[in-house]
């Protein structure tokens, strides 16, 4: 059984390499057939737009060897895949022809003549997966747990695929949300005054260094606007940006709000992370900076200085 096992992980192991859920399964019915001596191998996966898996009439093949690109769909409650589903059982079946759960019209449909059947859940409701025509004449109780041991590997492989997929669906999504919400139109970082006209085209060149900048001005005349179309057209458009009103933050809690805080700080103290962490790879913008006091002018010139920073508590 160990010569077994060892022929189990290599097959396996290219699993977790995959990241498209068909060449996924094209690779575990092609590694099936190596490891089980089949003629043929199916898998049905199961649609999430099923609410309810298990009671759904039909299952369609995601996937089916020697089939091209055919799809083959059958009936939960007649066919011998839509059994295992149903009752999450492996099993064989040796003599299908006399099976009366083996579905003929599959046969018909395909030209295939089906002789024997292994099927084997894939995870508790992912699909089955459905090896057909040993070629050693019969499937025995060794290849039955071979495969057992496959259809769970192929499992977690795919559930990491669609993890991995839900992953970057939400990543280009909130990608697409903070362009269109950051997004600034070109004719508001435009004017007509020969000063800021010159201090607008500047803006995309101050983009590309990452050195401190200061915006000045009064209230209302697009410090921050710029601030943002800065951070928009600079490498750090995809990361976060901080914006910090220091006028409304209360002297005694500035170094937490912008250092954060360390685990058991004072009694009861958790762990926080300040707006500088927050920011990291990313653009902090600090607002009416000027009312900070000079006690933290000096430690936010540390930082500036020492690229590092230093939580309330911290040894």
């Amino acid at each position: 059984m160990e010569n077994s096992w060892l022929e189990i992980a290599k097959l396996c192991r290219v699993f977790f390499s995959e990241e498209d859920p068909k060449k996924l399964v094209d690779v575990v019915l092609r590694q099936s057939l190596i490891l089980l001596k089949a003629e043929r191998s199916t898998a049905f996966l199961y649609s999430d737009s099923n609410e309810n898996k298990k009671s759904s009439k039909n299952l369609q093949s995601l996937v089916a060897m020697g089939l091209d690109d055919d799809s083959i769909v059958v009936d939960v409650k007649g066919s011998l895949a839509g059994y295992s589903f149903s009752t999450q059982q492996a099993f064989v079946s040796n003599d299908v022809q006399n099976d009366s759960r083996f579905n003929p019209s599959i046969d018909q449909k395909t030209g295939f003549n089906t002789k024997s059947i292994l099927c084997v859940p894939i995870g508790s409701s992912v699909g089955v997966l459905q090896i057909l025509n040993s070629k050693n004449g019969e499937f025995s109780d060794d290849d039955l747990e071979k495969a057992r041991i496959l259809a769970f590997f192929a499992a977690t492989a795919l559930k990491q695929v669609s993890k991995i997929n839900e992953l970057k669906e939400d990543k280009q999504g909130l990608t697409q949300y903070q362009k269109q919400m950051f997004e600034i139109p070109k004719d508001l970082v435009s004017s007509k005054n020969r000063y800021l006209s010159e201090l607008c085209q500047k803006l995309p060149h101050l983009s590309e260094s990452d050195a401190n900048i200061l915006i000045g001005g009064e209230s209302g005349t697009g410090k921050e606007v710029m601030a943002h179309y800065i951070h928009s057209l600079s490498l750090r458009s995809q990361a976060p940006f901080i914006a910090v009103n220091c006028a409304s933050i209360p002297e005694a809690l500035f170094e937490a709000e912008l250092f954060g805080v360390a685990k058991g700080a004072a009694t009861g103290t958790k762990e926080r992370k300040g707006k500088i962490r927050l920011a990291h790879e990313g653009t902090l913008f600090l607002d009416e900076i000027g009312e900070l006091s000079l006690a933290a002018h000096a430690k936010l010139l540390r930082v500036l200085q020492d690229h590092k920073v230093e939580r309330v508590g911290d040894d």
